[in-house]
């Protein structure tokens, strides 16, 4: 039997996106993908600045506990200890000096962006940091 009819619509299309309580953007497509990394033509698929792609596909088997190329060794996210993620050093501004340049390059990523990603790796990795969630790069978040 053969059965045809109209595909429909698509009546929530958010409910799709990677949404993290508090958040008013999504922190892996609007800060990690065609926002500030991935898009600016930096962190892409066919660019891969410093070996990272961060627009495609599957982002959390690139990031959770693999090691930064230009971070001394450290994972881009720290699944024992978020704190010491270099994702989080680069874009919070606490880059030590054997980390490279905090990112993104020029520019930087407002307080709430900060929070929201940080909050994305938490639920990345199940618990929150050793602070609390609260950043350790200016003060707090």
């Amino acid at each position: 039997m053969l059965l045809a009819g109209c595909p429909g619509v698509l009546e929530d299309p958010d409910r799709f996106l990677t949404t993290i309580e508090g958040c008013a953007v999504d922190p892996v497509e609007d800060i990690l993908g065609s926002g500030s990394c991935a898009g600016n033509s930096c962190h892409n698929a066919s660019d891969q600045a410093a070996g990272l792609d961060l627009a495609s596909e599957d982002i959390e088997s690139r990031l959770v506990d693999v090691v930064s190329l230009s971070c001394n060794d450290r994972p881009f996210i720290d699944s024992s200890d978020i704190n010491n993620s270099a994702l989080l050093l680069k874009i919070e501004g606490a880059t030590p000096a054997d980390c490279g340049s905090p990112m993104p390059l020029v520019g930087s990523l407002s307080s709430s962006e900060q929070q929201c990603l940080r909050a994305w790796i938490e639920t990345l990795v199940g618990g929150a940091s050793d602070d609390g969630g609260v950043g350790t790069a200016d003060g707090g978040l």
